[in-house]
């Protein structure tokens, strides 16, 4: 076969890069074939240190486009998300296209595409317009207060300025929503231990893959801003509310009543929901997240009880302690201030009346996870896409998985996180996803919120 060498390149030379710019250039394709099918397409990526690059793919037969990563995406491997500057290498596999299955290519070329990734991506509410924050900007000073490694055995930079009840950015809570990136990669859920009282078990520890990136909120969604998008506001813990997490949702008021998944795929929440409202609004595709996902986004990195990264077990009351530090939370400590079983009741303030040291805290109120995620313990439980699955079967529908959307059917969903009445056994990160209580999508609960994701 011939092969052809196409350079990509954009708009400043290799040598006079300017902050955030980038070029692609030595672009070589090669099919293997009379061997393999596959076809490697080379480059080299030329752009600043400590950047970050996602690369688009349009491969071509002479001047037909055959496969690009946006359509045939899962057909390609290789280095496709957050690569640095210097050599990669990118693999077609024809088998994985219908319309390619068993074809070779006399004139293959292709066009590839770098483009700067945002560590974290900020959303007008008022007016859907996006800012994108890189990590340059952090190590440059712009952004006020970060933190460096702020988890033991995790190599990770936080944006902790967004927590300050002034300055800047006091509105990413209220008229504004900020996501945080989320690279692929491979971790384990699970634990082999008896989860609480019941001794339920849902298996040993598990792998799940996640092929491509994502973004998800760096808080869990407010009232403020839940009153911005759908003009309501559902929760029963409004004093001094407009930073707390909105509550007492359904999951239909989330997603939406005809949206089925995983049938339907990401982004197709009905247009009268939060999350259609929110993403004819940003022009983004918004969602809730899977359970996979969120799961992986909440240990961040970790494999401890908690994502503090502080190995141990929580078996007595002084795990409390560490918890004080990381979520709102009840139990033996108190620091909900009531147990959630006597809100409203005699001689106890109803919901109404729960100021935020009671019950739901506002976003950011406690310690980050390693990658910026602020009440992924505690505060309230986190709807999630999938349809609950009992423990004989979680292992079928998750363990060696990639990008698992769990069962295809089901009556309930999976509120995961914990919420603000639970002790510190019951908050543990790595437990896979028990839940003493998953809902129904119809039902309302004041101890249930959820974060949403923003598929790139």
């Amino acid at each position: 076969m011939n092969t052809k060498i196409i350079a990509f390149a954009m708009a400043f030379a290799a040598g006079t890069l300017l902050a955030g710019e980038a070029t692609v250039t030595n672009v070589v394709v090669q099919q293997r074939w009379p061997w393999s099918q596959k076809v490697d397409i080379d480059f080299v990526l030329d752009c600043d240190d400590g950047e970050a690059y996602d690369i688009a793919v349009t491969l071509k037969n002479g001047d037909t486009t055959i496969a690009d990563t946006q359509s045939n995406g899962d057909a390609f491997a290789g280095d496709l998300y957050g690569i640095a500057r210097g050599s990669h290498r990118l693999t077609l596999d024809p088998s994985k296209v219908e319309s390619l299955a068993g074809m070779t290519f006399t004139s293959v070329n292709a066009t590839v595409v770098a483009t700067r990734v945002a560590m974290y991506k900020v959303f007008d509410l008022d007016t859907g317009a996006c800012t994108d924050v890189y990590e340059s900007d952090f190590a440059a000073g712009l952004m006020g207060s970060c933190e460096t490694n702020p988890v033991p055995g995790v190599e990770s930079l936080v944006w902790t300025a967004v927590t300050n009840a002034s300055g800047p950015y006091v509105d990413y809570a209220t008229t504004k929503m900020l996501l945080r990136r989320i690279d692929p990669g491979t971790f384990h859920m699970g634990t082999n231990a008896t989860q609480g009282s019941t001794a339920k078990y849902y298996g040993l520890p598990i792998t799940v893959t996640h092929s491509k990136p994502y973004y998800i909120g760096v808080f869990e969604v407010t009232q403020a801003q839940y009153q911005k998008i759908k003009s309501s506001n559902p929760s029963e813990f409004t004093l001094n509310g407009t930073r707390r997490p909105v509550e007492h949702l359904k999951f239909t008021d989330v997603r939406g009543t005809s949206a089925n998944w995983p049938e339907d795929g990401f982004g197709s929440a009905d247009a009268n929901s939060f999350l259609g409202l929110l993403s004819s609004k940003t022009g983004r595709t918004f969602d809730l997240p899977t359970y996979a996902q969120w799961k992986y986004a909440a240990m961040a990195g970790t494999e401890t009880d908690y994502s503090d990264g502080i190995a141990g077990h929580p078996s007595s009351v002084s795990y409390n302690d560490r918890m004080a530090a990381i979520a709102r939370y009840g139990g033996a400590s108190g620091n909900a201030g009531i147990a959630f079983s006597n809100v409203g009741k005699s001689g106890y303030p109803t919901a109404a009346e729960c100021d935020t040291d009671k019950a739901t805290a506002p976003v950011g109120s406690y310690r980050p996870n390693a990658w910026g995620l602020y009440d992924t313990t505690g505060n309230a439980w986190e709807f999630v896409q999938d349809y609950y699955v009992a423990p004989v079967q979680f292992v079928e529908f998750y363990d060696n998985q990639t990008d698992p959307v769990g069962p295809t059917s089901g009556t309930q969903r999976w509120r995961i996180g914990g919420f603000w009445g639970q002790d510190a056994l019951m908050l543990r990160s790595e437990w896979t996803g028990y839940d003493v209580n998953p809902t129904a999508a119809d039902t309302a609960h004041r101890s249930t919120g959820f974060r949403v994701v923003m598929i790139p």
